[in-house]
């Protein structure tokens, strides 16, 4: 950590402050857990050294002025990439752009002073990650310095009049947008989910913040006013998948509530997907505390039935479970004895949002989605555990969404379907 914190204050020092310093601590620090072995720490810096090889190998000419950053996206996203950003900016045509994903190299124009540059960009990234190799600690799991001096040696070659940037809760896209609104307007998307589980401190000054959900709105205005965030501008979008609910459209509801599931039954600590089928088959994560909360919740509801119609909505990875391997999810008992349709047909939930009047679950980003379209979505919320994700506090109006146990979810349930 030192190193990079190092560098901030050689380098850039108008922007090394209290709150640089806990933007770049607190991105790092979430994703650090364990310390790299040696041989993935040398990988890392041999391909730092090796980037002038991979420029003169993958150097290409382009007329694109606008640039897009994302190191962790496939290939076959970037349309999906170009989509958002176009739909803001209709006049914008695809050879306007240059993807940057880290593995390519492009220019405008060549010349002694931008060469020189690069070298210096090259030398300092070699220097920190040879130096890297050396920590034991687990500080630089995250930070992939091959990418962000890729980013910044392509930023001076392109020379572009405006830079999109995404993935900002990962330490190396914020170190490239730290790094570059130097001398480049920066566009950065703030994702479809809530600021404060990766990006409640974000010290950026000379780059723009663009909102994808209203209720991002009301936590900006929140960690502003406690000084967590500091950036040129903040604009509101929408939703990166802006495609697919641009053309959700109101429409009468079917159900009074949809149960929103996360597939935390198959899921091991409420993150990772779990591989092993059988485990699956046998329900082997169910009694964790998630999968067995969201089982109690369809019980309770399932028993207050008789007053609303309902739907369980799955999510895409319990879909493909059933669908590619028949496995069922673990609540199928409850909801055949209460008599609740399950939706497993391929596809997502977004196109059916309004299918339901209400929608309840866990903290998930599907019922955000749900404000998004002014349409009530209903959270579980333990803040023991859920804490770390999202404080209802800073979500203005939509705070008051979240409730902790199934009398206070009765008592908004009755109020909604009444309304």
């Amino acid at each position: 950590m030192r190193l990079v914190l190092g560098y901030i204050k050689r380098k850039y020092p108008q922007y090394y402050s209290t709150r640089t310093i806990k933007s770049v601590t607190y991105k790092v620090n979430k994703f650090s857990t364990e310390v790299e072995p040696l041989s993935i720490r040398v990988r890392k810096f041999l391909r730092v050294a090796l980037l002038p090889l991979v420029l003169i190998l993958t150097l290409k000419k382009t007329k694109g002025k606008i640039t897009i950053i994302d190191n962790f996206i496939s290939i076959d996203k970037h349309q999906f990439r170009l989509d958002f950003i176009k739909y803001f900016n209709s006049e914008y045509k695809n050879e306007d752009f240059v993807f940057l994903t880290g593995k390519k190299y492009f220019y405008n124009s060549l010349g002694l002073q931008k060469l020189v540059k690069c070298f210096v960009v090259w030398w300092d990234f070699s220097i920190m990650a040879l130096m890297a190799i050396f920590t034991k600690k687990s500080n630089y799991n995250r930070i992939h310095f091959d990418n962000i001096a890729s980013n910044l040696i392509n930023l001076i070659l392109v020379e572009p009049k405006k830079v999109y940037l995404f993935n900002l809760g990962s330490p190396t896209a914020y170190l490239t947008a730290l790094f570059g609104q130097v001398d480049f307007d920066f566009y950065i998307s703030s994702s479809n989910s809530v600021l404060y589980s990766a990006n409640k401190y974000g010290h950026l000054p000379d780059a723009t913040l663009l909102l994808c959900w209203n209720y991002q709105l009301e936590e900006y205005k929140s960690y502003t006013n406690l000084g967590w965030v500091k950036v040129k501008e903040a604009i509101l979008w929408g939703p990166e998948e802006i495609l697919e609910h641009s053309q959700v459209k109101p429409e009468p509801h079917q159900y009074d509530v949809g149960i929103y599931s996360r597939g935390d039954w198959a899921r091991k600590k409420n993150l990772s997907r779990v591989k092993d089928l059988e485990a699956l088959r046998n329900y082997e994560y169910s009694n964790d505390y998630y999968p067995k909360s969201f089982r109690e919740m369809v019980k309770l509801l399932g028993e207050m039935k008789p007053q609303f119609t309902m739907k369980i909505y799955t999510h895409p990875l319990e879909r493909d479970l059933y669908n590619k391997h028949n496995i069922k999810p673990d609540y199928w008992d409850l909801a055949e004895k209460y008599n609740i349709e399950i939706d497993l047909s391929e596809g997502n939930s977004i196109d059916k949002l309004y299918e339901c009047k209400i929608g309840v679950g866990g903290v998930t980003t599907i019922l955000m989605d749900r404000w998004g379209h002014e349409l009530e979505g209903f959270m579980a919320y333990n803040k023991e555990l859920d804490e770390k994700y999202c404080v209802p506090k800073h979500l203005g109006k939509y705070g008051k969404s979240f409730f902790n146990n199934i009398k206070e979810l009765e008592n908004l349930l009755i109020q909604s379907v009444n309304k």
